[in-house]
């Protein structure tokens, strides 16, 4: 799986040195790199991001630009960006814990940038990353502005209808307002999800039983009857029969 990267940083010299070493890390690791908040927003919302550098003074001929900080709240208020790692670039010594306490940024870096504490960062932040999505990976979702965190490992299905996604898991559900379907399913990292039929999304660990001629799922702990689309059908039990041979 590939691994994303966004750098944000205004001077060209420092943008592409932290773009040449990030992707040095490991060759899975693909780097963003732009000068700009529009472009950066417009890659965000393409791609999932893994990882992002940010430069805190995106413009420094403007009198106490943070544009960078400004940046990294705006990314924090996206559902599906919720928990991402933020490593802050930076030469205003002092601000460091306020932006650790504040924006929940994973670490910072100073500038002139070193090679061997860039590594080091990314290196750590990815493998905590793989650590977190290994033990437990979390999903985050936001509703009324508060921010809640699903448990992928408890999902059992997922509902998008009238523009709000239902999110079904062991013991409660959520109801999220202006979320869909395919949004949400980007931020899935350790479950198989299988769309049986559109709007519908089933967790591969809880099929309890699939019977393909009346075309209808049975999931573990539910009762109802999860009807398979005719346009679905051979999607679907396509990937039933190729995650059965990868067990």
């Amino acid at each position: 799986m590939r691994k994303k990267v966004l750098i944000l940083e205004d001077m060209e010299t420092t943008r592409t040195a932290l773009k040449r070493i990030v992707e040095s890390c490991d060759d899975a690791i693909t780097a963003y790199a732009f000068s700009e908040v529009g472009p950066a927003l417009a890659c965000m919302m393409e791609n999932h991001i893994d990882l992002f550098f940010v430069d805190i003074i995106l413009k420094p001929q403007v009198a106490n630009d943070f544009s960078g900080i400004k940046f990294a709240e705006y990314v924090r208020k996206q559902e599906e960006y919720f928990g991402v790692d933020i490593i802050f670039v930076t030469s205003l010594i002092g601000l460091e814990a306020e932006l650790l306490r504040k924006i929940h940024c994973y670490d910072y870096i100073e500038k002139p940038i070193q090679e061997s504490r860039v590594r080091k960062v990314v290196m750590q932040a990815f493998r905590k990353m793989h650590s977190t999505v290994l033990e437990d990976a979390v999903c985050f979702v936001r509703k009324d502005k508060v921010s809640y965190a699903v448990h992928e490992k408890d999902i059992v299905m997922l509902s998008s209808r009238h523009k709000k996604l239902y999110i079904i898991k062991t013991d409660d559900e959520l109801e999220i307002p202006n979320l869909s379907l395919n949004h949400f399913l980007k931020q899935i990292r350790t479950q198989k999800f299988l769309i049986p039929t559109k709007g519908i999304a089933v967790n591969y660990a809880y099929l309890e039983y699939v019977d393909p001629v009346n075309r209808y799922v049975k999931l573990r702990g539910r009762d109802e009857l999860i009807e398979i689309g005719t346009r679905m059908k051979k999607q679907f039990l396509d990937e039933i029969e190729e995650l059965q041979r990868m067990r």
